[in-house]
């Protein structure tokens, strides 16, 4: 692999990681992947000159500043990672992970819950005239 082919393919990494974090569904599905299945296309050990130009920068991308439990869980119960990846991409142990994965999914459904219900109860009203000009 050269390293113009090597630098394209990480270019490519890195821009379905960024697609991942800013939520942008049809981009993913343009692209051919899933949501799921981008995630673990992401994730996926490299090594050789594409592993060297990523780096741990998609890792970074991904992951905000947490701690490495509450993040092995957000990728759980957002992206429905398995519990064993999950385990592997944070360096934890898996047994330890699965024990709060019943909780966490528990919390992540009754937050969605809640958003859902405060979003199905407020009304949005458009306070602009029809008619004005917008300027």
């Amino acid at each position: 692999m050269t390293m113009q082919t090597a630098g394209n393919e990480a270019a490519r990494i890195m821009d379905l990681a960024l697609m991942l974090k800013l939520g942008r569904t049809a981009q993913i599905k343009s692209a051919g992947f899933t949501e799921r299945s981008a995630l673990l296309y992401v994730l996926k050990r490299r090594r050789g000159l594409v592993g060297a130009y990523i780096g741990t920068t998609v890792v970074d991308m991904l992951l905000p500043t947490e701690n490495r439990t509450q993040a092995a869980l957000r990728l759980i119960t957002e992206h429905d990672l398995p519990v064993t990846t999950a385990a592997r991409v944070m360096k934890l142990d898996r047994r330890t992970l699965t024990r709060m994965v019943k909780d966490a999914r528990h919390v992540s459904e009754t937050t969605k819950a809640r958003a859902e219900r405060f979003a199905s109860s407020t009304e949005v009203h458009d306070l602009i005239e029809p008619n004005a000009v917008r300027v």
